[in-house]
């Protein structure tokens, strides 16, 4: 949920899947006051190149900033690992 007056886009950088860099090519904008439910995918390609057949961990910087303003820095700059 946004709970912010402003609109954010919501991004993840330097993501890795089991130690592998993937880049996903992913963000949304979520409006002032409103929840957004995202997937975020990755290409095939990236789990073949590097031999992923099963996801054990991935982790990634999530970034949220004031869509309207790109010059007022990041609202969030956090890193976290998942292991599913």
């Amino acid at each position: 949920i946004n709970e912010t007056n402003d609109d954010v886009t919501v991004s993840v950088e330097d993501v890795s899947v089991n130690g592998f860099m993937c880049d996903p090519f992913w963000a949304t904008m979520v409006d002032a006051g409103k929840k957004s439910n995202e997937q975020i995918s990755f290409m095939e390609s990236d789990f073949e190149l590097n031999g992923i057949v099963d996801v054990t961990d991935v982790t990634f910087t999530l970034v949220v900033y004031d869509s309207n303003d790109l010059m007022a820095g990041n609202l969030v700059e956090e890193t976290f690992t998942v292991n599913p």
